[in-house]
């Protein structure tokens, strides 16, 4: 998000008006309301229906663009400002949407659902106000299991746009020792890892909420990835003792930097004893903050 913030202030988003200085000649209008050369943030009909409500209620303004964010920088609050800089880059998105797939959304729908995922963000990664601040938050590192117990940390990659997603995994001890770890385009790859080594005792981590919602929750699930959570949870059922839990990103760093490796594949790729080279540095520092 912030790399988006720093190349919509310098206008180096692939607009039309933006690509016309390197060569592109055709259409230069707004590509969501037609009117004049593309204006996305400043002047766009859409843009100022969202901007102009609650909770921003910003008025049209005669400033640059860059004037204008840079305003907006210093006259917000930080959490305002966060916002506002995913309301813009969803609308960045909703743009695209319209030019590639010719599917937009209006206003009052970008809005409601980028403040629906936004807040959804805020309380996975927000200490609880009744939290002793003076003591260390244990989810901001990663913890090592209990003895004769492994932990399986995963992760995943996945963009709207393409039809598949890639997970991966890596399973350490209660020393925080390396055991194994994997890059496959499967959800639930993990856990039939887990069982096809005889592992009957793991904690199960992501920082994914809302898959660890789903998994922990009793409740037929109803949407439409309800076939897959009901296949994990009769895989977590299989290993044995297994406890499925939520780890702040910064304690699921490891999962993280290997995700881009098992969108990149889809091959299926197992490591044992050694760890990949790119992962090494995470998995140290882990290790000796425990």
């Amino acid at each position: 998000m912030a790399i988006f913030g720093w190349r919509a202030v310098h206008n180096l988003l692939p607009t039309r008006a933006a690509i016309s200085t390197k060569g592109y000649s055709g259409d230069l209008r707004c590509v969501v309301c037609s009117s004049a050369v593309e204006h996305l943030f400043c002047q766009c009909n859409l843009t100022r229906e969202i901007i102009g409500a609650s909770p921003f209620f910003i008025q049209l303004s005669s400033l640059s663009w860059k004037e204008w964010f840079l305003e907006r920088v210093t006259s917000m609050t930080l959490e305002s400002f966060d916002k506002l800089l995913v309301l813009l880059w969803s609308i960045w998105k909703n743009r695209n949407d319209k030019l590639w797939r010719d599917r937009s959304q209006t206003g009052p729908r970008i809005v409601a659902s980028t403040m629906a995922w936004f807040d959804e963000y805020s309380r996975a990664n927000r200490v609880s106000e009744d939290t002793d601040r003076s003591q260390p938050v244990s989810r901001k590192k990663w913890t090592a299991p209990v003895e004769d117990v492994l932990k399986l940390n995963v992760d995943g990659a996945f963009l709207p746009s393409i039809p598949y997603g890639g997970t991966c995994g890596v399973i350490r001890n209660a020393q925080g020792l390396f055991i194994a770890e994997y890059s496959y385009r499967s959800a639930f790859y993990g856990l039939e890892l887990l069982l096809a080594v005889n592992i009957t005792k793991a904690v199960v981590e992501s920082d994914c909420l809302v898959a660890v919602q789903a998994t922990k929750s009793l409740a037929d699930d109803l949407s439409d990835l309800g076939a897959l959570i009901s296949e994990i949870k009769g895989l977590v059922a299989a290993v044995g003792e297994v406890t499925v839990c939520f780890a702040n990103r910064q304690a699921n760093m490891v999962a993280h930097r290997l995700a881009s490796h098992s969108f990149d594949s889809n091959i299926r790729l197992d490591w044992f004893t050694n760890a990949q080279e790119f992962i090494l540095d995470d998995l140290m520092y882990d290790h000796h903050r425990i």
